[in-house]
C-alpha cells in the first residue's frame, strides 16, 4: 500500500481549560500536508496577548525534524493561571530551532524577557534576561545575562548536562545592589553592593569549584550607626566542603578574620577565628540604650564532628563600660577554655570596676548534663548598683565563695557569702549592718545559716531550709535585738524608740505553713505621740495552714490596758477574735495632734465572728469624762454606744450626755454597704452652740440647740424628717455688727435626693426672715422662697464706732430656683424713708429709697435715691449678675446733682458726679467717673490750735461698748481708710474737677483756687492725688488789718482728705519785703512771718503793722503786736471768726474788712459768683481815689 498523502487546515477558537483557570482564550489556528512518513506545518496561536508560531516538518515516527519556532509576544502573567498568585510581570520573546532526529533532538534558541516583575518581590525594579545558546539530547550549553533591578548586572556562561554529568559553569556578579533585599524584608533596611564570581566544574552529584566574594559598605536599619562594613570572602567547593578565607573590616577599628573549611552536611569543623579587633560600641547600633564601650579581642578554634565539635577560646575585653552602669569605672575581662564536645570549660577573671575581683573556673554542659563551677568573688563594690539605680546609695562590699555541681535539673552546691559595711541611702544615718550567711544546694532545697549584726544593734539569726518550688520550710528566725529607730532612716518623721525581740518558727508546706510567733516590744514611742509615754506590746500565737491565732496585749502608754485575742484568716474563712479596752486614755490622741486636748477615757469590749464577708458580733463602749480644747467651757461629756453587728448591719444605741442638762441620743440600725436601709432616730437636747467655738475659735457662737431627726430610705437616697431650734443664736461677728440675738425654728424632710424646709429666723427691733422650699442634697435645682424685713437701725452700735447712723427698714420677698451652681433668683426687695449719716464727713442723706428687682439670672437695681442735707439729690441704677463664680459681676451707675457730701468744721463741698461701679461686686469692682465740684470752704481756724498733751496714767473706768470701740478704731487707724478686712473693697478711679470756687478761709486768709485732682486707691483707703492752684486776684491775707495779696498759692493732696496749704504773701514794709508762708494741712496749719532781708519774727510783725521797727513802738502798738504773736503762734482757741458768719449770713461768697489801700483808713470788699465763670465783686474805701 503507497504512504498516505493529505492536507489539513485546522482552527480552535475559544480555547480554555480547567488547569489554566483564568488564562484569556486561545485562538489555534495550523496548517499542513501529510507527505508519505512526514508531516509539515504552518501553525500560529493568538489571544490574551499571545503572538507565537511554529512552522516546519517532522517525521511521523524516527526521522529528523527541521522545526523554527518563533516568539513574538508571551505574556508572563498567563502564569497565574497555573501557578495563582505568581504575580509575575513581563513578556518572553526570542526564537527556537530544533533539528536532529525525533529521538535525540539538537538546536539552537535566541531568548529575551523584558521587564520581569513579580509581586513577591514588590518594590524591585523590572530586569531584563537575555539567554542564547544550543543543546542536544545530553547537554545545554549557555550565555546568559541578567541587567536592570536597580542596578543589577550578572551574568551566566557555561555548559550543564541533561541528568548525570559534569558541571563547566562560570557566574559573574559585576553589581547586586543588596537594598534588592528589603523589597521581600522591609524591616532589613540593607545598603551596600555584592560583587565576585564563581567557577563549578565536575560531577553535578559532587561539584567543585572556587567564589571570590565581595561586600561594600554594607549597612543595615537595625545596625544604624554602625559604619559601613567591607567584606571580602575566598574559597573552593570540593565535593561536599567548603572552604573559606573570610576577613571583616571597616571604619572605627573592625578587624576580623575567619579560615578554614566545614562540611556540607556531616563530617568535621575547622574553623579558626581571629578577632583582631571588635569595638562594643557597635553593639549600640542594635540597641542605642546600651551605650557599650570597650574592645573585644581574642581567638577561637572549633575542630571535629559538627554534631560534637571541639575547640578553644581565648578572649579579653578590656575597658568595657555601659550607659546602664554610668559612672561603674571600666571593666577588664579574661575569659578563656574549650569545646569539648557538649561540654565549655571556662576560667573567666573579672577585675577593674572600682575594686572588682571575682573569677569564675569550671565546666558546664549544652544542654543536659552535670556543672562543675566555682566562683571566688575577692570583693564586690555593692556601689557597682548605683549606677543601675542611683537612689539605693549603696556602699560595702560582698566577699565569699560559691560552688555547683551535679545535673543542671537538680544542681548541688555550698555557698559563703559575707557583706560588710552595709548602707544605703534609703537607710541613711542607720550604723553599716553586717551579714554573713552561709549554706547548701541539694537538688530543689536550699539551706542557710544566716547573722545580721550592726545596725546600732540588730542581731538577727536564720536558720533553716526551703524549697525552690513546692515542698516544706523549715525555719526558726531568732531577733535578738531590731531597734525600731531603724524605721526612721526610711521615714524620719516616723521618730520611732524601742526595741523589737522575738521568736518566729515556720514548717510544713509553703502553700499552707504551720509556725509559732513569740514578740515583744518594749518601750515603743514615736515622734507623731510625742508626749505619749512608752508602750509595752506582746504577741504570741500560732500559723496553722491559712489562719493566724494571736494574744496580743498592749500597756502603758499612761494607762493603757486592752487585748485582743482570736483568729483571723489568711484571705477568705471565718473570724473569731475578741478585743477587750480595760482603759484606754483619750489624752494619747493628743500625742498625735496635741491642739485637740483631749481627756477622758475609753473603756469596753467588741466581739467580731463568722466569715469576713458577712461577719457577725457586738460592742459595749464607754467614754467616761471627755473634754477637748475645742470645746473649753463646756462641762464634760459621758458617751455610751452599744450594739451589734449581723446580717450586714449594725445596730446602735448610744447616748452622749453632760452638764447643764446636754443630752443626744441615736437609736437604730445602718447597712455596711450603701444599699441597704437606714432606720435610726436622734434626738438633741440642751446643746451649747459654744462647742462650734473650739472648731472655730474666732467664731464665737452663743445659743442653745434642740431637736429631733428621723433618717430612714438609703445612703444614696434618704429619707426623713427633721425639726430644729435654736435659741439666743448669735456670733462674735454678729455681735459686732449689733444684730440682735436671733431664734431659728427650722421642720422639713428629706426626700431622696432632695430636703425640704420650713424655716423661720426671729430676733429683736422686728428683724424676721423665712425661707421654704427644697434644695438637692447633691446636683440639681434649687426651689426656695426666702422674704424677711430687717430694720436697719440694729447696725448703728457697729457704725457709731465711725461716726455712721442709718435708719429705715429693708423688706425683701425672692425666689431661688435653678441649679446651685448657677442659681436664679426672681422677687424684689425695698428701702423705703431710710436715712444716713457720717459726723466725720458731716454727710447726712434723707429720704433714702431703693428698688431692687430679681428676674433670674440678674438683679437689677431699679432705683436709688437720696437728699442731701442741703437739698440736692443722689441717684443711681444698675443691674447684678447672679454668678457666685464670677463674684458676681455689675454694673450700678450713681448721679449726684448739688448734692453736699462734705459739711465739716474744716471743709464743706457741694459737688455733681457721675459715678460707675463695675466689675465682681464680691471680688474687687472698679469705681470710677468723674465729680465736677459746685463749691468748696476749707476754713482754717483764725487761731491755731493749741497742743495738749493728756494726762499720764489716767484712764475712762466703765466706759460704754460704743465708746470702747471708737477709741480703739481711733488708736489702730480704723477711723481712717478702714480695715484690711472691709467686707466690700473697690478699686478707685475718680476725677474731680474744679475750675474755681474752692475758698480758703480763716486767720485773716480769702483765697480762691480751682484745677483738678485724682482719687485712687480702694474704698477702704482712697488715695487722693493732686492740687488745686491759687486763683489770682482775689486771694489775699489781713494781719491785724493789714492786707497783704498772695503771690503764691496751691491745695495739695498726697493720699488722705486733709489737704495741705501751701500760700505766699508779700509786700515792702520799712527797707524790707515781708513775707507771710501758710504750709501744713488744713486742719493745724503753720503760719511763718519771713522777710528778705531776714529780720525776727516780731521785727517782721512790727515793721508790717506798724511801719516801724519793735523798738520804736507805743505801748499800745506793742500790746497789739503781743497778740498777734499769741494769735498766729497757738495760744488760744481757734474755729470760725465772727467776720465769716457774717459772710455766711449775707449769702456771699466774698467778705473783705480791713485797712483801706493807699492811705485810707477802712475798705470793705464784697464778691459772689453770679455764674459758674462769673464774679462780681464791689470795694469801697475811704480813700479820695477810687479803689485799685
Amino acid at each position: 500500500m503507497d504512504a498516505p498523502r493529505g492536507t489539513y487546515d485546522l482552527k480552535v477558537s475559544n480555547l480554555v481549560a480547567a488547569p489554566a483557570k483564568g488564562v484569556p482564550a486561545l485562538e489555534i489556528q495550523t496548517r499542513g500536508a501529510l507527505e508519505g512518513e512526514r508531516a509539515t506545518t504552518v501553525t500560529t496561536v493568538t489571544g490574551g496577548g499571545i503572538d507565537l508560531s511554529a512552522q516546519g516538518s517532522a517525521p511521523l515516527g524516527d526521522g529528523p525534524i527541521d522545526m523554527d519556532v518563533a516568539i513574538r509576544e508571551l505574556p508572563l502573567k498567563i502564569a497565574d493561571g497555573f501557578l495563582p498568585n505568581s504575580g509575575l510581570g513581563g513578556a518572553l520573546m526570542g526564537t527556537a530551532k530544533i533539528g536532529g532526529s525525533a529521538k535525540a533532538p539538537a538546536g539552537t534558541y535566541d531568548l529575551t524577557v523584558k521587564d520581569l516583575t513579580s509581586a513577591r518581590a514588590k518594590g524591585v525594579p523590572a530586569l531584563n534576561v537575555y539567554a542564547r545558546g544550543d543543546f542536544d539530547p545530553k547537554r545545554v550549553v549557555t550565555d546568559a545575562l541578567v541587567t536592570g533591578g536597580g542596578g543589577i548586572e550578572a551574568s551566566a556562561r557555561g555548559s550543564a548536562p541533561i541528568g548525570q554529568g559534569d558541571l563547566d559553569m562560570t557566574v559573574g556578579l559585576k553589581a547586586f545592589p543588596l537594598a534588592l533585599a528589603n523589597a521581600f524584608a522591609p524591616t532589613l533596611g540593607l545598603g551596600g553592593q555584592a560583587m565576585g564570581n564563581a567557577r563549578l566544574t565536575g560531577p553535578v552529584s559532587a561539584p567543585i569549584g572556587t567564589y571570590d566574594l565581595t561586600v561594600k559598605d554594607l549597612t543595615a536599619a537595625q545596625a544604624k550607626g554602625v559604619p559601613p562594613l567591607q567584606i571580602a570572602a575566598r574559597g573552593d567547593l570540593t565535593g561536599e566542603r567548603v572552604s573559606t578565607d573570610a576577613a571583616i573590616t571597616g571604619a572605627g577599628g573592625i578587624s576580623l578574620t575567619a579560615k578554614g573549611s566545614a562540611p556540607i552536611g556531616d563530617g568535621d569543623l575547622d574553623m579558626a577565628v581571629a578577632i583582631r579587633e571588635l569595638p562594643l560600641a557597635l553593639a549600640n547600633g542594635f540597641r542605642p540604650e546600651l551605650g557599650l564601650a570597650g574592645v573585644l579581642r581574642g581567638d577561637a578554634r572549633v575542630l571535629g564532628p559538627v554534631s560534637a565539635p571541639r575547640g578553644a577560646y581565648d578572649l579579653t575585653i578590656a575597658d568595657l563600660v555601659s550607659a546602664q552602669a554610668k559612672g561603674v569605672p571600666a571593666l577588664q575581662i579574661a575569659t578563656k577554655g574549650a569545646l569539648e564536645g557538649n561540654r565549655v570549660t571556662t576560667d573567666t577573671q573579672i577585675t577593674g570596676g572600682g575594686g572588682v575581683q571575682a573569677s569564675a573556673k569550671g565546666s558546664a554542659p549544652i544542654g543536659d548534663g552535670d556543672l562543675d563551677m566555682a566562683v571566688a568573688i575577692g570583693e564586690l563594690p555593692l556601689a557597682l548598683a548605683n549606677a543601675f539605680q542611683p537612689q539605693l546609695g549603696l556602699a560595702g562590699a560582698l566577699r565569699g565563695s560559691a560552688n555547683v555541681s551535679g545535673p543542671i535539673a537538680a544542681p548541688r552546691g555550698t555557698y559563703d557569702l559575707a557583706v560588710s559595711g552595709l548602707t544605703a541611702a534609703q537607710a541613711k544615718g542607720v550604723a553599716p549592718l553586717e551579714i554573713v550567711t552561709k549554706g547548701a544546694l541539694e537538688g530543689d532545697r536550699v539551706t542557710t545559716d544566716t547573722a545580721i549584726t550592726g545596725g546600732g544593734g540588730v542581731s538577727v539569726t536564720a536558720k533553716g531550709s526551703a524549697p525552690l518550688g513546692t515542698g516544706d520550710v523549715d525555719m526558726s528566725v531568732a531577733i535578738r535585738e531590731v531597734p525600731l529607730a531603724l524605721a526612721n532612716a526610711f521615714s524620719p518623721s516616723l521618730g520611732l524608740g524601742g526595741r523589737l525581740r522575738g521568736d518566729v518558727r515556720v514548717a510544713g508546706q509553703v502553700s499552707a505553713p504551720q509556725g509559732t510567733y513569740d514578740l515583744s516590744v518594749e518601750n515603743l514611742t514615736s515622734a507623731q505621740a510625742k508626749g505619749v509615754p512608752a508602750l509595752q506590746i506582746t504577741s504570741r500565737g500560732t500559723l496553722e495552714g491559712q489562719r493566724v491565732t494571736t494574744d496580743t496585749a498592749v500597756t502603758g502608754g499612761g494607762g493603757i490596758r486592752l487585748t485582743a485575742k482570736g483568729a483571723a484568716p489568711i484571705g477568705q474563712g471565718d473570724l473569731d477574735m475578741a478585743v477587750d479596752i480595760a482603759e484606754l486614755p483619750l489624752s494619747i490622741a493628743n500625742g498625735f495632734s496635741p491642739g485637740l486636748g483631749l481627756g477622758g477615757k475609753l473603756a469596753g469590749g467588741a466581739k467580731v465572728a463568722g466569715p469576713i464577708a458577712a461577719p457577725t458580733g457586738d460592742y459595749d463602749l464607754r467614754v467616761t469624762g471627755l473634754t477637748a480644747a475645742a470645746a473649753k467651757g463646756v462641762p464634760a461629756l459621758q458617751i455610751t454606744s452599744k450594739g451589734a453587728l449581723a446580717s450586714g448591719r449594725v445596730t446602735t444605741d448610744t447616748a452622749v450626755t453632760g452638764g447643764g442638762g446636754v443630752r443626744i441620743t441615736a437609736n437604730g440600725s445602718a447597712p455596711l454597704s450603701a444599699t441597704g436601709p437606714l432606720d435610726v432616730a436622734i434626738a438633741i437636747r440642751n446643746v451649747p452652740l459654744s462647742l462650734a467655738n473650739g472648731f472655730s475659735p474666732g467664731l464665737g457662737a452663743n445659743g442653745t440647740l434642740q431637736g429631733e431627726a428621723k433618717v430612714a430610705g438609703t445612703a444614696s437616697a434618704p429619707a426623713g424628717t427633721y425639726a430644729l431650734r435654736v435659741t439666743g443664736l448669735s456670733t462674735q461677728a454678729t455681735r459686732g455688727a449689733g444684730v440682735p440675738a436671733a431664734s431659728i425654728d427650722a421642720k422639713g424632710r428629706l426626700d431622696g435626693q432632695r430636703v425640704f424646709t420650713n424655716t423661720v429666723v426671729t430676733a429683736a427691733s422686728g428683724l424676721r426672715v423665712t425661707a421654704n422650699g427644697s434644695a438637692p442634697l447633691g446636683a440639681g435645682d434649687l426651689d426656695l422662697q426666702v422674704g424677711g424685713r430687717a430694720p436697719l437701725g440694729f447696725l448703728n452700735d457697729t457704725l457709731s464706732v465711725s461716726g455712721d447712723r442709718i435708719d429705715g427698714t429693708a423688706t425683701f420677698d425672692v425666689k431661688v430656683g435653678g441649679p446651685t451652681s448657677a442659681p436664679r433668683i426672681n422677687g424684689s426687695g425695698a428701702l423705703q424713708n431710710a436715712s444716713y449719716s457720717n459726723r466725720a464727713a458731716g454727710l447726712q442723706l434723707r429720704g433714702l429709697s431703693a428698688s431692687v428687682v430679681a428676674n433670674g439670672t440678674n438683679i437689677n437695681v431699679a432705683s436709688l435715691r437720696a437728699t442731701t442735707r442741703n437739698g440736692g439729690t443722689i441717684s443711681g441704677s444698675g443691674r447684678v449678675a447672679v454668678d457666685p463664680a464670677a463674684g458676681f459681676p455689675g454694673e450700678i451707675n450713681f448721679q449726684a446733682n448739688n448734692a453736699e457730701v462734705v459739711g465739716t468744721d474744716i471743709v464743706t463741698a457741694i459737688t455733681d458726679a457721675n459715678l460707675k461701679l463695675e466689675g465682681p461686686l464680691a471680688r474687687r469692682p472698679v469705681i470710677n467717673g468723674t465729680i465736677r465740684t459746685r463749691s468748696v470752704e476749707i476754713q482754717i481756724p483764725d487761731r491755731i490750735p493749741a497742743q495738749y498733751t493728756p494726762l499720764p496714767g489716767v484712764r475712762h473706768r466703765n466706759a460704754p461698748a460704743a465708746v470702747t470701740r471708737q477709741l480703739a478704731a481711733l488708736n489702730t487707724g480704723g477711723g481712717k481708710g478702714g480695715s484690711k478686712d472691709d467686707a466690700f473693697l473697690a478699686t478707685l478711679d475718680i476725677d474731680v474737677q474744679a475750675e474755681n470756687r474752692i475758698f480758703i478761709r480763716g486767720m485773716g486768709m480769702t483765697a480762691e483756687a480751682g484745677g483738678q485732682i485724682k482719687i485712687t486707691g480702694t474704698s477702704a483707703a482712697p488715695v487722693p492725688v493732686g492740687a488745686f492752684q491759687l486763683r489770682q486776684g482775689r486771694s489775699s491775707i489781713t494781719v491785724i488789718g493789714k492786707r497783704l495779696n498772695f503771690t503764691r498759692g496751691q491745695v495739695g493732696f498726697a493720699g488722705d482728705l486733709d489737704p495741705t496749704l501751701d500760700f505766699l504773701a508779700e509786700t515792702p514794709a520799712k527797707g524790707i519785703t515781708a513775707q507771710v508762708l501758710i504750709s501744713g494741712n488744713a486742719s493745724s496749719p503753720k503760719i511763718e512771718f519771713t522777710s528778705n532781708p531776714a529780720v525776727p519774727q516780731d521785727e517782721v510783725l512790727s515793721r508790717l503793722l506798724f511801719d516801724k521797727s519793735s523798738g520804736e513802738l507805743s505801748p499800745s502798738q506793742a500790746i497789739t503786736l503781743a497778740q498777734a504773736v499769741a494769735q498766729y503762734s497757738g495760744v488760744g482757741g481757734g474755729g470760725a471768726g465772727p467776720l465769716d458768719s457774717l459772710r455766711k449770713g449775707l449769702g456771699v461768697d466774698n467778705l473783705d474788712l480791713g485797712g483801706g489801700s493807699g492811705g485810707g483808713l477802712f475798705g470793705l470788699g464784697i464778691g459772689k459768683y453770679i455764674s459758674d465763670n462769673i464774679y462780681l465783686g464791689v470795694t469801697q474805701g475811704t480813700s479820695p481815689r477810687p479803689p485799685a
